[in-house]
């Protein structure tokens, strides 16, 4: 039972820090530890490896995911930027939740024209949502040019806005059109995703049918 919880929890975050065109990285999936330690490493080879004036591009499609493990790839992009290098987060898809704080640490913040980004408050969880609300609407409220207060009733509504929207209030600075290159890219992804997703779906089947044997006999 254990070993299928476990493939359960994969199945949303088949692809991570990909790396497919020079300057980029693609992270696709809910944001987790593994996978933001995955992405921040991608990162962090590209800004060593490319010359200093050339951008990162890292490309997302998330409805977001666990705060603290968010952390460590704004970290690692603040850290990167600090040293000069700037870095381009474009939504493919859908950015939401702890991905929008991604959008709102980069230097140029774009979408695409099918896509929509929404952010909202933390989680109640625990004693500490209050000050991670505090903390994530300071860096965005700064970064969209808003007095927090405002932006936390703003944040407070759960809205999705478009590509066009999302322009007009700042929270982007353009609509960014794929190219034929890119495209392509995104149906590798997506057909490599599918075989993986199809592999553990036969482990689950498998995992269920031995559980079940066993309870029988």
């Amino acid at each position: 039972m254990k070993k299928m919880l476990l493939l359960l929890l994969l199945i949303p975050t088949l692809t991570f820090g990909a790396r497919k065109e020079a300057n980029v990285v693609n992270f696709t999936g809910t944001v987790m530890g593994y996978n933001m330690n995955k992405t921040a490493q991608s990162l962090l080879e590209l800004h060593q490896d490319l010359p200093k004036e050339t951008n990162i591009v890292l490309k997302v499609n998330s409805p977001g995911g666990r705060v603290f493990a968010g952390f460590v790839l704004m970290n690692t992009m603040k850290a990167i930027q600090g040293e000069g290098r700037k870095i381009e987060v474009r939504v493919t898809g859908l950015c939401a939740s702890m991905c929008f704080s991604f959008l709102q640490q980069a230097d140029i913040r774009t979408m695409y024209p099918y896509s929509l980004i929404m952010q909202h408050k933390v989680s109640p969880t625990g004693k500490g949502a209050r000050s991670l609300d505090a903390l994530i609407e300071k860096v965005e409220a700064d970064r969209i040019g808003l007095k927090s207060e405002y932006w936390a009733l703003i944040s407070e509504a759960n809205i999705y806005v478009g590509p066009a929207e999302a322009v007009k209030l700042n929270l982007i600075d353009s609509v960014a059109t794929p190219s034929i290159a890119e495209v392509s890219v995104f149906i590798d992804e997506h057909k490599r995703n599918h075989r993986r997703l199809n592999v553990h779906l036969y482990k689950i089947d498998r995992i269920i049918k031995d559980n079940l044997d066993g309870i029988k006999k």
